[in-house]
């Protein structure tokens, strides 16, 4: 994988271990820094040799994201299937914020390219319904900015 792919992986990993331990997303980011930084990933087949800065990057544009939306309200508007945002599992709400916070504050990225990372991210922990689930949301997001 490339640096910028695994930036995104380890902005996923860490949100998702700061929504589920309830600690800081910026205490979180500092440990990956300081503790993940180049760590192989047996499960995944990955080694975590991502780029710093863009995660550093994408960390700003979660807590951007965050001071800025209520996660729920705002996905309420992209999710108009009978199950809502409150009731998502903790991977796929990690990928749905990571995503759209990297969406709403980089004005230059392509569609294709941000909406393919986070699908292959998902790849990586859901199974097919869940992927295709959050391209959809995402793809109504990138359309509605």
């Amino acid at each position: 994988m490339i640096p910028k792919t695994l930036s995104r992986l380890a902005a996923v990993q860490s949100l998702f271990q700061s929504l589920f331990t309830k600690e800081s997303l910026n205490r979180v980011a500092l440990e990956f820094n300081e503790h993940r930084f180049n760590k192989k990933y047996e499960e995944l087949n990955v080694q975590l040799n991502y780029d710093k800065d863009y995660y550093n990057k994408l960390i700003l544009y979660i807590e951007k994201f965050d001071l800025k939306y209520d996660y729920e309200d705002f996905f309420s508007l992209y999710i108009k299937e009978k199950r809502p945002y409150k009731r998502l599992d903790i991977i796929t709400k990690s990928i749905l914020i990571v995503g759209a916070s990297e969406i709403y504050n980089d004005k230059n990225i392509k569609k294709n390219i941000i909406i393919n990372e986070y699908i292959e991210i998902a790849k990586g922990f859901l199974n097919k319904p869940e992927v295709s689930f959050i391209n959809a949301i995402l793809d109504k997001i990138y359309d509605s900015k």
